[in-house]
């Protein structure tokens, strides 16, 4: 059996007498400023998010009340149109001061002939099916 050209050492424990050697174990930090600033940012956030609510409560207030107020205007306009064209005396939206002129000689069978295809539509859709 060959022994290895290189061995490795082994490692050894070096012996502590006086425990000099060991690292410091725990030293408190200071933790005062990070609790500062920790409670400094937290009470900014909660600032600036009460600021920005109010902002937006106040923005959608004043668009509301513009909104209503156009809103409300268009339906009063739209009230009064339909009033207007529904009343009882106007029935055409023609000027008060024109004459009808007569139906044309050439449409005067209009209203039979529509009906004459309609019927023989139905009655080819009937035949169909």
């Amino acid at each position: 059996m060959a022994i290895p050209f290189n061995t490795p050492v082994q490692p050894t424990p070096d012996p502590e007498y006086l425990r000099w050697s060991k690292p410091i174990a725990s030293v408190p930090a200071d933790t005062s400023k990070e609790v500062a600033l920790k409670g400094t940012g937290k009470l900014l956030d909660e600032g600036v998010t009460a600021i920005d609510t109010g902002i937006k409560k106040g923005i959608a207030r004043d668009v509301d009340t513009q909104v209503d107020q156009i809103r409300d205007e268009y339906t009063h306009n739209l009230q009064l149109a339909d009033a207007s064209i529904n009343k009882d005396d106007a029935q055409t939206l023609l000027p008060a001061n024109t004459t009808a002129k007569p139906i044309p000689k050439q449409l005067e069978n209009v209203v039979r002939d529509a009906a004459t295809l309609e019927s023989a539509r139905q009655r080819l859709t009937t035949t169909v099916s």
